[in-house]
């Protein structure tokens, strides 16, 4: 890309810059720094467009305690992740607090029914039962006894 092409470009009104901003492109002398100097006239003209609008820069005070997102103005359900990859639940909505009651309850059920069991194996006895089997001449027979 060229000088001549920014020109041509701002002339149509396809790209639309104050003066000082094309009095930069067109006295930069090196041509291979166009793209840098166009990212950089793009970037402050859109910091400069934003002059006395309300910029929301952080939601620090959505998060609780760094990974439980709680924002009743959002009404997703699950929002990007502050740190990784993935998405977390929006316990503000009625969808987000439905999905961790659920979590909760199938966690809980999971582990009293687990504990459950083992109590109950620890407080019982263990059985033994082998099948005896009685061979004669005529008819075999199988006789349960039990071992203890």
């Amino acid at each position: 890309m060229s000088v001549s092409f920014f020109v041509q470009s701002c002339q149509k009104g396809l790209i639309r810059f104050s003066g000082q901003t094309a009095f930069i492109l067109l006295t930069n002398g090196n041509t291979g720094m166009d793209g840098v100097w166009l990212t950089l006239v793009v970037l402050f003209t859109e910091v400069l467009s934003q002059d006395g609008k309300v910029v929301y820069t952080d939601d620090d005070e959505y998060w609780v305690n760094g990974f439980t997102y709680h924002n009743p103005n959002d009404k997703r359900i699950f929002v990007p992740k502050r740190v990784g990859i993935g998405d977390t639940v929006n316990t503000a909505t009625l969808g987000g607090k439905m999905i961790i009651c659920g979590t909760v309850f199938i966690v809980a059920v999971i582990v009293i029914g687990v504990s459950f069991m083992l109590i109950r194996s620890e407080l019982t006895s263990p059985e033994l039962k082998v099948p005896l089997t009685i061979k004669s001449r005529s008819n075999t027979r199988c006789i349960p006894t039990i071992l203890a």
